[in-house]
C-alpha cells in the first residue's frame, strides 16, 4: 500500500526483453526509480562447456546465443528470466 518510490528488477542476459528496454519503458510510464540488476547467463553444452554463452544477435523479443567452445545451442541454466526483486513504497 502506498506510492511506489522504486523497483528492483533482475534481468537475465538471455531474457526476451533487454534491461534497456525495460528501464526505458518503465521510466516513460512512471515516476519511480528503476534499478536494474544484471543476471549473467550460465549455460551447459553437450561438449562439456559450462559458463557464459556467446550472444550472437538480439532482437526485441529474441536472443540468439551459442556455445563459445563448439558453436552449438547449449542448455540455459540461469539468466533467461526477468524477476521483480523488490518494490519500495512510501
Amino acid at each position: 500500500q502506498g506510492n511506489v518510490r522504486s523497483v528492483d528488477i533482475e534481468v537475465g542476459d538471455l531474457s526476451s526483453i533487454s534491461a534497456e528496454e525495460i528501464r526505458g519503458c518503465l521510466e516513460q510510464l512512471s515516476d519511480f526509480k528503476v534499478n536494474i540488476i544484471r543476471k549473467r547467463a550460465r549455460v551447459s553444452c553437450e561438449c562439456g562447456y559450462t559458463g557464459e554463452p556467446d550472444i550472437t544477435h538480439r532482437t526485441h523479443d529474441n536472443v540468439f546465443f551459442e556455445c563459445p567452445k563448439c558453436g552449438s545451442v547449449p542448455e540455459v541454466n540461469v539468466g533467461d528470466s526477468i524477476i521483480l526483486k523488490a518494490v519500495e513504497v512510501s
